[in-house]
């Protein structure tokens, strides 16, 4: 699994900022940049792309970029963006950051600005703590019937799972993970959607915030019931992503795999460095028969994006692509 080069990187633009989203849209690699703004209540400032910055596009038929900058969507403080794509669209979506559980505002990129979409939320704003980050995750793909799915770690530790419509711009909630089920006390930062399932995967606060590679929830949405998946394992059969978990996840669309790559690992008591394994959890959408797998290959340093049959590296010198194997 070697990585096969597409092109040169997005180096040659000037005036960019030090951190990106990123996505796959319709086979082009997107970049998206996050703007420093001194937000007081975010301590040190927060990096957003709703402040107005760019997309960064590369087209790997044409070996080009092409750079579209964007007005700021909103001068409002209390906001977390989430970026994501649903039915070959690039999305943003404006949820409220501290005291509550609310989706605030949706924007489709029509190829050259955003546009403003009027979400129907079937749900109530759900206060919380006005102190609290009430962190929201969005679940990489859609279910079977094209909904994006985002988890909500609400101040009592229950995982609150909700689905949105982009084609009706429809906003339900789908299950709840009572606090009781969360007994790590963990915080959903990563996981993935496949059919109607969706796989839920934590960090806890230890000694550091560590992601957790053996205890998983599996939601059935069409049921409405959610069940822990215990994974069995040794250390050097596990993968080993420290801190915050793997870089890019994605599910191998044939097989139900998840697929994560690139990522740290810990180094002394504070340090880390980089960590380019790639691992596929076989039957991640199923009750029982879990199982890791390390794929052979490393993936290179950069901003690590997966698509369920290739992952990604950009970096401002260059971009690559590595090919999965279609039975992981």
């Amino acid at each position: 699994m070697e990585p096969e080069f597409l092109g040169q990187g997005y180096g040659s633009f000037e005036e960019l900022y030090d951190t990106h989203h990123s996505v796959i849209l319709d086979g082009k690699v997107v970049l998206i940049g996050q703007k420093y703004v001194d937000q007081k209540a975010h301590n040190w400032g927060h990096r957003i792309a709703y402040a107005g910055t760019y997309l960064l596009t590369f087209d790997p038929e044409t070996k080009e970029w092409t750079k579209k900058e964007f007005d700021q969507l909103s001068d409002k403080e209390n906001y977390n963006e989430i970026i994501f794509t649903a039915n070959n669209k690039l999305f943003i979506l404006l949820v409220t950051n501290f005291g509550a559980i609310h989706f605030e505002r949706l924007f489709e990129w029509t190829g050259s600005s955003w546009f403003e979409l009027a979400m129907q939320r079937n749900v109530e704003k759900v206060e919380q703590d006005p102190a609290m980050n009430v962190y929201c995750y969005h679940m990489p793909g859609t279910t079977s019937d094209g909904k994006s799915v985002f988890v909500f770690t609400d101040q009592d530790g229950a995982y609150q799972v909700y689905t949105l419509d982009t084609q009706t711009m429809q906003v339900d909630h789908a299950h709840t993970v009572s606090a009781e089920n969360n007994h790590m006390r963990g915080k959903v930062i990563t996981g993935a959607v496949h059919g109607n399932k969706a796989l839920l995967s934590i960090g806890v606060s230890q000694c550091a915030f560590r992601w957790q590679n053996q205890t998983f929830t599996l939601v059935n949405l069409e049921t409405n019931t959610s069940e822990e998946i215990n994974i069995e394992g040794e250390w050097t059969t596990l993968p080993r992503y420290c801190y915050s978990g793997p870089s890019a996840v994605t599910v191998n669309p044939e097989t139900g795999s998840w697929i994560l790559a690139a990522g740290v690992l810990q180094v002394g008591m504070c340090d880390s460095e980089y960590y380019g394994a790639v691992w596929a959890l076989k039957n991640a959408f199923e009750s029982a028969g879990n199982e890791w797998k390390e794929v052979p290959g490393t993936v290179p340093e950069g901003i690590t994006i997966a698509d369920g049959v290739n992952i990604y590296t950009v970096t401002k010198e260059q971009v690559t692509k590595i090919i999965l194997e279609s039975d992981l």
